[in-house]
């Protein structure tokens, strides 16, 4: 059970001491014959996100503190950079801040802390009170920006909120990072247009005083 766990496949929880599916073992037979996998409306919406950016779209959820990825959406023609069930980092990715935003302050604090003890020696520690402050303007605009899940990549994420108790998911599209920092740094079409000027409201004409 432990190695399930691990994998992903089995989520833990340690004070009721039970064990139950994740949403990855829903996934399962789509790396064998996407065929045999209904089409549901999060995948669904991963392919229709890639086909739209061009991008490799990630479905991801937190395994330990680490991320992982269950799904992996890639219309773009070439051969995907990463595959169901790679993990990566949580402290640093943009995936990662998503996933740590559905937690309260105080947990983010001690899984960074964590996070910050157990780094390799080469490793920089993670500036806590900065990465908590930019987790919460993620909170405010609805968009986590940061780190892919390999070196050189870029990533926008967003959170998946569905109806049923389970995995915490995100989705997170992904590229060469000089690519998407200037697809993210460009204004929207909408707002670089003048709206057009209003017209002004018409006053009601004033009522004569009646002589009866």
């Amino acid at each position: 059970l432990r190695s399930m766990v691990v994998m992903g496949y089995l989520q833990h929880d340690r004070q009721e001491r039970t064990y139950r599916l994740t949403r990855r073992t829903g996934l399962l037979g789509a790396w064998l014959d996407p065929s045999l996998v209904r089409q549901g409306a999060i995948v669904n919406l991963a392919h229709g996100l890639s086909r739209h950016t061009q991008e490799t779209v990630l479905l991801a959820r937190m395994n330990a503190n680490r991320v992982q990825v269950i799904y992996v959406a890639d219309e773009t023609g070439q051969p995907p950079h990463v595959t169901a069930g790679c993990q990566h980092d949580l402290a640093r990715s943009a995936a990662g801040a998503a996933l740590l935003a559905m937690l309260e302050d105080l947990q983010i604090r001690r899984i960074l802390t964590r996070l910050n003890a157990e780094r390799a020696e080469h490793e920089a520690p993670v500036d806590i009170a900065a990465r908590i402050a930019k987790i919460a303007e993620g909170r405010r605009s609805g968009g986590y920006v940061g780190a892919g899940s390999c070196p050189g990549l870029m990533a926008v994420a967003s959170q998946i909120r569905h109806g049923a108790a389970g995995d915490m998911l995100v989705l997170a599209s992904e590229g060469p990072r000089e690519r998407l920092a200037a697809r993210t740094a460009a204004p929207p079409a909408r707002a670089q247009r003048t709206p057009p000027a209003l017209p002004a409201p018409r006053r009601p004409a004033p009522r004569r005083p009646s002589n009866t």
